[in-house]
C-alpha cells in the first residue's frame, strides 16, 4: 500500500484515479513486483528509524520521569519497590498519571521528530524508487538504491535528500506521540489483567 500511497500523493491534482484503480493498473502494467517496488529500501529506512526512535524515546522519558517512574506501570512500579508506601487519594493518583501521560507524549513526539529527520535522506531515495523516474515515468526495471542515490545527487545536489524533512516530521511525530501515550497507559492495565494481581491504590511520592 505504501507504493500506492506515494504515487497518489505525487500524481497531478487533476488526476482522479483512486487507490483501487491505481493498484489494479500497477498489477496490470508492472505485475505483483510493482506493489513491492522499493521493499528493500523501505526496510533500510524504517529499521534505523525504529532503533533511533525507541532509544531516543526511552532516553527522553527517563529524563522527564526518572528511571523508576519510566518503567511500565509508572508510579505503581516504583511503589512496589519502596518500603515507605503512602496512600494517596484518587485526585492525586490521576494527577500523577496525567503527568506521566504528558511526559510519554512529549518524549514520543521528540523521538519521532529526531527519527524522521535522521532517516529523511533514505526516505527520499525510497520515494523516488517507488514513484519512478522524475515522478511518473516508470519501467519494470527497478533501479538499485546506489544507482538512485548517485543519479539523484548528480541531478539535484545533496540538498534534495533533505527536501520534505519538515513535512515528514510533522506527519510522523504527532502519530508517535498519540500511539505511545495510549500504549503506556494500557500497559499497566494489561499487566494487571494478565497477572491476576490485585491492583494497588498506593503510589510512592
Amino acid at each position: 500500500y505504501d507504493v500506492t500511497k506515494q504515487r497518489l500523493q505525487c500524481a497531478p491534482l487533476d488526476d482522479r484515479e483512486r487507490a483501487p484503480a491505481l493498484m489494479a493498473r500497477i498489477l496490470r502494467e508492472e505485475g505483483v513486483r510493482g506493489l513491492y517496488r522499493g521493499a528493500l529500501v523501505t526496510l533500510v529506512t524504517y529499521v534505523p528509524f525504529s532503533g533511533i526512535y525507541f532509544a531516543t524515546y526511552e532516553t527522553f522519558k527517563r529524563a522527564l520521569l526518572g528511571y523508576e517512574h519510566a518503567l511500565p506501570g509508572g508510579h505503581a512500579a516504583a511503589a512496589e519497590g519502596s518500603s515507605s508506601l503512602v496512600r494517596v487519594d484518587e485526585a492525586q493518583a490521576r494527577e500523577r498519571e496525567s503527568r506521566r501521560a504528558a511526559a510519554c507524549f512529549v518524549s514520543a513526539i521528540g523521538a519521532g521528530a529526531i527519527g524522521a529527520a535522521t532517516t529523511q535522506p533514505i526516505d527520499v531515495i525510497k520515494t523516488r524508487i517507488q514513484v519512478g523516474r522524475e515522478g511518473m515515468e516508470r519501467s519494470k526495471h527497478v533501479p538499485s538504491m546506489t544507482a538512485t542515490l548517485v543519479e539523484t545527487y548528480k541531478a539535484h545536489g545533496y540538498r534534495v535528500f533533505f527536501r520534505g524533512t519538515l513535512a515528514r516530521v510533522l506527519g510522523t511525530a504527532p502519530g508517535c506521540g498519540v500511539s505511545m501515550m495510549l500504549f503506556e497507559a494500557a500497559m499497566p492495565r494489561l499487566a494487571f489483567l494478565g497477572g491476576g494481581k490485585t491492583r494497588r491504590s498506593t503510589v510512592a511520592y
